[in-house]
């Protein structure tokens, strides 16, 4: 008896479940196409990297409107986890607002603070969200496994935060790209349908 495999999905067909799943909610209308646009060409690509503002502006020849939120979809923010080690961690944050915003949830970031001793080869970075103090590193710095628990401990931040605000019906999850890492805020539905993607699909949900 002969065994048979069962067809990819084209990139077109993923669009169309994600928007039944209503992963395109909070996507504006006027750039909806575009973005969708953008999206099947990242997973033609291999990769479900989900399109910024920058990208959109870049891939229809405008100037980059640095006026809006950088996440289209205020799903996902793509977080390099070598610019949160070298100092980006406020500004990686400011492009997680919109996302809370968007439910009518705050997320308010203070107290950014770096302490740097034994000749600066060790770094507590320490920050606020909404009042709240989060210890994202306290070590020694080292290429590869300081980035790391940087990516992991403002994981579990965000996450916390959600839970502080009571929302339940999402949560941050971690997904692949070539060299970075998206934080999607999605539900469980979204979530059970991108791992079970398969093939040429690159990008896998991980545990951090």
């Amino acid at each position: 008896m002969f065994g048979f495999t069962k067809p990819k999905k084209t990139p077109e067909q993923i669009i169309v479940e994600l928007e039944e799943l209503g992963y395109f909610k909070y996507v504006p209308q006027e750039s909806l196409d575009e973005y969708k646009n953008s999206l099947i060409a990242n997973i033609n690509g291999g990769w479900l990297d989900f399109p910024n503002q920058i990208l959109l502006d870049l891939n229809n020849g405008r100037r980059i409107q640095r006026d809006k939120p950088n996440s289209v979809d205020k799903r996902s923010v793509n977080v390099n986890g070598e610019s949160l080690f070298r100092g980006g961690l406020e500004s990686t944050l400011a492009d997680f607002v919109p996302l809370f915003e968007t439910r009518n949830l705050k997320l308010d970031v203070s107290n950014n603070n770096e302490e740097y001793t034994n000749n600066n080869e060790n770094l507590k970075h320490s920050i606020n969200l909404n009042g709240n103090e989060y210890l994202i590193f306290d070590g020694k710095m080292q290429r590869g496994g300081s980035e790391v628990k940087y990516l992991r401990t403002l994981f579990s931040a965000l996450n916390e935060e959600l839970k502080n605000q009571s929302h339940q019906s999402e949560q941050f999850v971690p997904l692949t790209s070539i060299e970075t890492v998206y934080f999607l805020l999605i539900d469980s539905s979204i979530k059970d349908y991108i791992k079970k993607l398969k093939k040429p699909i690159k990008s896998k949900i991980i545990r951090l």
